[in-house]
């Protein structure tokens, strides 16, 4: 029921989805394997994906649907090895985690500031999927406070296909929407996938496309809004009847960022919630988002036209990881830095994580605006801390998020230094007790940066 795959961190995420697939079971299944939880972007490297916790989109269907599969890349570690200090030979040597080991949550999710070289990860038999996509369905309808409105809300899409994402280009009114099914054999509606990245218009983009966008919003703010009504025009128009309904191997339509997509700059959060109040949640940071456009619009302030995107994943469980575990799963212990982990804050109700990721695209706001863009983002943050508890809001460690309206991410200390320590503070390891950990391993600060420093509460010597 599962494979075990090891790798070095250098290795490219669809390099290694390639090589699971070309892999046949010890029964000579010649399907291979996949990764259970997987980021969109491809290009990133092994170790770059689990120093940040990368995730995909997707919750459970059924009792029988083994949880770890739907929380981070990190989570489906089976062993882990990195450069750490060793106080006995008074060096840094090599050193192999087992995930059954008392220190390897530290390791699993550690933001840069550990060196990784190589990871054991439990993988799956591969399987196919058939991926949908609609800009046919409006905002109103998805974000619906009541989610049993219409057969498009967000919860009763995650009933029925548990995995969803949502792109909602600013000042349109219909988002584009992706479901995925499993579906063991091609339905008749559906065009075969060959590879990976099926929308040739998001990932690459034309330079006619991309030059134009800026040039639009660098003349004035107000035409933001056009270019953004401009890019939701040519998805739907792109998205011609055949790649709306994709079927393939998982991977070939999970990974969907490329290196040549239009660069973005996002703020991201992971909400914890029970899955029933999902929907509640979507509704009202749409109706906050959508209030802050039009606040800001009639004070002649138009932010971005970078999209929200929307994704919902389980969180970081134990449930059905199994292989080469030292002393069984009562050893095992969620990475400790994932914005997945569970919080003991909370009930057992609380078992899904909402991810919004909040786009700006660099090259088209003035640097007039930019203040103002900057102070929509520190109203979103302050809106989900002031309403929701510290335990159940989480910073996506790879975007944007600290904002202030004069510097912009990572710059306010009251997040960084209180709301983030005490967003971990009941989790099976605290945030002060994941640092001092982290200093144990390198004890001479050699992994780390001016900004992890920060975060750290770590003090360099003069």
């Amino acid at each position: 029921g599962y494979g075990v795959v090891t790798a070095q961190t250098g290795i490219r995420m669809e390099a290694l989805c390639q090589y699971l697939a070309e892999q046949p079971s010890p029964r000579d299944d010649p399907s291979g394997y996949a990764l259970a939880s997987l980021p969109a972007i491809g290009r990133i490297t092994l170790g770059g994906a689990l120093a940040i916790a990368g995730h995909g989109t997707g919750v459970p269907l059924s009792p029988d649907d083994p949880k770890y599969a739907f929380g981070s890349l990190s989570n489906a570690v089976l062993s882990i090895r990195a450069i750490v200090w060793d106080p006995a030979s008074g060096s840094y040597q090599v050193r192999t985690f087992d995930r059954g080991d008392e220190d390897t949550d530290v390791v699993l999710t550690h933001l840069g500031h550990l060196m990784v070289t190589g990871v054991t990860l439990q993988v799956v038999p591969n399987f196919h999927l058939r991926c949908r996509s609609f800009t046919n369905i409006s905002w109103k309808k998805l974000f619906h406070n009541d989610p049993q409105d219409n057969p498009f809300t967000v919860q009763r899409l995650l009933e029925r296909h548990g995995r969803v994402n949502v792109i909602w280009f600013p000042y349109t009114d219909k988002p584009w929407l992706k479901i995925w099914d499993r579906a063991p054999e091609k339905p008749d509606e559906s065009m075969a996938t060959t590879t990976p990245y099926n929308y040739p218009f998001a990932d690459e983009p034309s330079k006619f496309l991309v030059l134009l966008l800026r040039n639009i919003v660098s003349f004035t703010s107000r035409l933001i809004p056009y270019a953004s009504k401009l890019q939701y025009r040519v998805v739907e128009r792109a998205l011609k009847k055949p790649i709306r309904d994709l079927w393939g191997p998982a991977w070939h339509t999970l990974l969907y960022v490329r290196s040549t997509t239009v660069p973005a700059l996002a703020a991201g959060y992971a909400i914890h919630l029970p899955r029933s109040e999902v929907q509640g949640f979507l509704s009202d940071i749409a109706e906050k988002i959508y209030q802050l456009r039009e606040q800001y619009a009639r004070e002649g302030v138009y932010i971005s036209c970078g999209p929200l995107e929307i994704r919902v994943t389980g969180l970081d469980e134990s449930d059905g990881l199994e292989g080469r575990l030292k002393g069984g799963q009562s050893g095992i212990s969620p990475p400790a830095f994932s914005p997945l982990t569970r919080s003991a804050a909370y009930s057992e109700a609380v078992d899904t994580a909402v991810w919004l990721d909040l786009l700006t695209l660099p090259s088209t706001i003035s640097v007039k605006a930019r203040g103002r863009a900057n102070a929509f983002d520190v109203d979103l943050e302050t809106w989900l801390f002031d309403n929701y508890p510290a335990a159940q809001v989480r910073v996506e460690w790879s975007k944007g998020w600290a904002y202030t309206a004069e510097e912009g991410a990572w710059h306010n200390e009251e997040v960084i230094g209180k709301k983030i320590p005490e967003s971990f503070s009941d989790t099976p390891r605290s945030f002060e007790q994941t640092i001092k950990k982290m200093r144990e391993l390198d004890p001479h600060n050699l992994f780390s940066n001016g900004f992890l420093d920060q975060l750290f509460h770590y003090s360099r010597p003069e």
